[in-house]
């Protein structure tokens, strides 16, 4: 066969999809069944003339790409699709030159790549073979979908398939996606392909792409005045599209934080109740404060989240197992986490599942199902447990499946217990962080009250509080699953919570209690006790309980508001409501950079006074700042 037949065989219609796309390979085909619709002029062993459709297409062996057509379109055509379907199924029978021998089989695009070992592959990547190992290292379920001569994989988030021709090898793969990207999902297809196992110590070291985080800047700039002003749809849809590439550039973080922003333009577009315009404008500007970060720091995994954790052997140890959770995220994740003490730190595992994971995992099962040395996660809290051969992570992390062993109840007189809320503010910004290195998960702590105050509703999130009062009458506000709960908390019990920052503060969560025994409740999986019957009410009775310790009506001291914290609230109002309100109104600037100036923020009110609503980069910049101010004042006044 000449070489222009070889390149033909391996365009089969899957990969002519992959040039173009699969509407305009099946117009073409219909086209092509018309009587005269296609005519060869010429054809020798290097080049065809075709005439389709009236007009004429010239292609060449060096490929369909290079292929040229007189008609008007620019790029892959339907005349230049449907010439190189004629071509291929009007090839002329291979000469018979000798004795008949047995027939060649036809090649095969994943027999080609299957046969190259590693070191080819990281030849081809050159530089991006690491980000190529670890987007390998990621796709668990690749899509792969054989053709008569190619072989499409999709890897999970990727921008688009590679689509491998029998005997173009690496180089003649197709993609869709960017240039720049094209090497590295290229060679992490081509990995999958091959079934070459990829170590997780290997996929460490990649870091964040430059053009990534050029296009996730640009795209997030774009949002701003989209969802703002202009189309949410456009914008949402701009920010998934990045976010896909950033989750398989392994950023997860930011692919996260691009997936909040998308689903906050999304309720922009629907009109929803709960949307807050401010809202939306601080999960931007954080995720383009941390495109900024992730330039000067590109393989920091504080920054870039992790995909994978190791798991390196610890000495023995001893976990006092507190209490467990289930949860579930707005993408669709849900997990269950169990929360313990080895008597240094802290530590937490427990069973996760990603959206459109495993639709029979639920959290109330994983339960009590076994999760460690066949001890379901219900067994084990209120006990402590020793781990001859602990496997723990950097963050504190064990895994599944760790050798452990009973040795008794958990004994609350040795666990690390809160008296003092002051105390407990300092200790949990110690481990909690600030800015954009800040813990993504909430921090446990566990508390001790000297009285409970009455129990406060809020109905516009539509959550029970407890205020848990310390010796200075100091209140700490603790969110219950339901108001069932409000009566198991006793003054005597200690309780496990879960903290984490949100836009009015600090966000306290009960749960789990442990009685003085070492008992354990977790108030999100166990049922809620059921009070007994009161007995008939007596004048004695009813005098009692007014005077009950437990939950007497005390006022908890309600939370001042100081003036820095007004001043970041009132700049990210008005950032929220969108570059034309400012444009409206610039006395709100003014008098926002009067009080910056006041409470002697000069380089703040300067800020404040250049902004141009037209600049994104700048609202965004300011819209971070005021975001990190607001968060440091909150923490002086935990």
């Amino acid at each position: 066969m000449s070489a222009l037949d070889d390149m033909l065989a391996a365009m089969d219609d899957a990969a002519l999809v992959a040039l173009a796309n699969a509407g305009l390979v099946r117009r073409a085909r219909k086209a092509l069944a018309e009587d005269g619709a296609v005519r060869v002029v010429q054809r020798t062993g290097a080049e065809a003339q075709v005439e389709a459709l009236g007009q004429v297409v010239l292609i060449g062996a060096d490929g369909v790409a290079k292929a040229r057509c007189d008609c008007p379109a620019t790029g892959l055509c339907r005349h230049i699709v449907m010439a190189v379907q004629h071509l291929r199924e009007t090839a002329p029978a291979p000469e018979q030159s000798g004795p008949q021998t047995a027939a060649v089989p036809p090649k095969s695009a994943r027999a080609d790549i299957a046969a190259l070992s590693a070191q080819d592959i990281k030849a081809f990547a050159g530089a991006d073979w690491p980000q190529a190992q670890r987007i390998a290292a990621w796709a668990t379920r690749p899509t792969i979908t054989e053709a008569d001569s190619s072989c499409a994989v999709l890897l999970p988030d990727a921008p688009g398939a590679v689509t491998f021709v029998a005997g173009g090898g690496l180089r003649k793969a197709l993609f869709k996606g960017p240039d720049g990207r094209r090497k590295r999902f290229v060679a992490a297809a081509a990995l999958v392909l091959g079934g070459h196992r990829i170590a997780r110590a290997q996929t460490a070291q990649a870091s964040v792409d430059a053009e990534l985080l050029d296009h996730a800047a640009q795209a997030l700039r774009a949002a701003l005045q989209h969802g703002l002003e202009g189309d949410p749809l456009l914008a949402q849809d701009r920010l998934v599209d990045v976010a896909s590439a950033a989750r398989a550039d392994a950023a997860p973080r930011l692919a996260a934080l691009l997936r909040a922003s998308a689903r906050q333009a999304g309720a922009l577009a629907r009109h929803d109740p709960g949307v807050d315009p401010q809202r939306y404008a601080e999960d931007l500007a954080q995720a383009y404060a941390l495109t900024r970060a992730l330039r000067h720091a590109p393989a920091d995994p504080a920054l870039t989240g992790l995909l994978r954790r190791d798991y390196p052997v610890r000495p023995a140890c001893t976990v006092a197992m507190l209490g467990a959770a289930r949860w579930d995220a707005p993408s669709g994740a849900r997990g269950l986490t169990l929360h313990g003490w080895d008597g240094q730190r802290f530590v937490r595992t427990g069973p996760t599942r990603a959206a459109g994971m495993d639709p029979t995992f639920s959290p109330k099962g994983a339960y009590v199902k076994p999760w460690w040395a066949g001890h379901a996660p219900k067994a084990m809290v209120g006990h402590q447990l020793h781990l001859p051969a602990p496997k723990m992570s950097q963050d504190s992390v064990l895994p599944e499946g760790l050798t452990c062993q009973i040795t008794g109840p958990l004994d609350p007189d040795a666990l690390p217990v809160q008296t003092d809320w002051a105390e407990l503010a300092r200790d949990v910004a110690g481990r909690m962080g600030l800015g954009l290195r800040a813990a993504t998960h909430p921090v446990p702590a566990l508390v001790r009250a000297a009285q409970i105050a009455a129990p406060e509703r809020d109905d516009i999130a539509g959550r029970v509080l407890l205020p848990l009062l310390d010796a200075t009458g100091a209140p700490l506000r603790v969110v219950l699953p339901s108001e069932r709960w409000v009566a198991a908390l006793r003054p005597e019990d200690t309780a496990l919570v879960e903290i984490e920052a949100s836009r009015d503060g600090r966000l306290c969560r009960l749960i789990s209690l442990i009685a003085p025994d070492g008992a354990v409740v977790n108030v999100t999986l166990d049922p809620a006790p059921v009070p007994d019957k009161p007995p008939k009410a007596t004048l004695w009775t009813k005098a009692k309980a007014r005077l009950s310790p437990a939950h007497a009506p005390v006022n908890a001291k309600a939370r001042p508001i100081p003036a820095v914290e007004c001043l970041a609230d009132q700049g990210l109002a008005l950032l929220g409501d969108g570059p034309q309100a400012q444009r409206m109104a610039p006395q709100r600037a003014a008098d926002l950079a009067r009080q910056a100036v006041a409470l002697g923020l000069d380089p703040l009110a300067a800020q404040i006074r250049a902004l141009d609503p037209a600049d994104s980069d700048a609202i965004l910049r300011l819209c971070w700042r005021l975001c990190l101010l607001r968060t440091a004042s909150q923490n002086a006044q935990s």
